[in-house]
């Protein structure tokens, strides 16, 4: 593109990590362990689903959070309140779909009947 764009600076996001990703040496073990240290109260696979997911920004969505009834309100699987939240405030989420479907694939494990608790809750 740089033909088009002659003020384009160098290349550098082929060395430059996604949001989230800042793990020291890309070692996703090493960084849920800290995470797991950090949040011990957080079941195992929410720790392993919000560090697949946000990496890093998993931090954020758990910011201030002391326990598991700081997720607020449990839809089935891993799916809790707060997560919908940071998605919809940090990623402008939409609806359930964008959540449940694009953003998270927590459809793939949720019932219909929580899947439309789900949707029920955001309208």
């Amino acid at each position: 593109l740089q033909p088009f764009f002659p003020a384009m600076g160098k290349p550098w996001t082929g060395t430059t990590p996604l949001p989230g990703g800042e793990m020291p040496g890309a070692d996703f073990a090493k960084f849920l362990a800290t995470l797991r240290g950090a949040f011990p109260w957080l079941p195992a696979e929410v720790a392993l689903h919000y560090g697949r997911l946000y990496g890093t920004r998993a931090y954020d969505l758990l910011k201030g959070a002391t326990g598991v009834a700081d997720l607020g309100r449990h839809f089935g699987g891993t799916l809790y309140e707060r997560e919908a939240r940071f998605l919809i405030e940090q990623e402008w989420a939409v609806d359930a779909a964008d959540i449940l479907e694009r953003r998270t694939k927590h459809h793939l494990h949720l019932t219909a009947e929580e899947q439309a608790a789900f949707d029920a809750s955001l309208a």
